[in-house]
């Protein structure tokens, strides 16, 4: 039996067997290279994202119609659907 050597993300050690796992030339998965990426926003950007949050809070409270009181962020997945 053929048996090829088990590959890893050479940053964060994740199988390359993973399905939908994409991989760069120098052996990098998808995940660490976007951290990297998350890595170089700054603290300006991130208060930007807090202000929009906080205006949009205050919309809904303006034009409210429900009883309910919370926020469940969501991403679109099945995950998130079930909430």
């Amino acid at each position: 039996m053929n048996h090829s050597p088990m590959r890893y993300c050479s940053q964060c050690t994740y199988p390359f067997v993973t399905v939908n796992l994409s991989v760069d030339d120098d052996g990098v998965c998808a995940s660490c290279r976007t951290f990297e990426q998350f890595e170089l926003l700054t603290p300006e950007f991130w208060a930007h994202r807090k202000q929009m949050f906080e205006r949009k809070i205050e919309e809904v409270l303006k034009n409210r119609v429900s009883e309910y009181d919370c926020v469940i962020p969501v991403s679109g997945g099945k995950d998130s659907y079930y909430q």
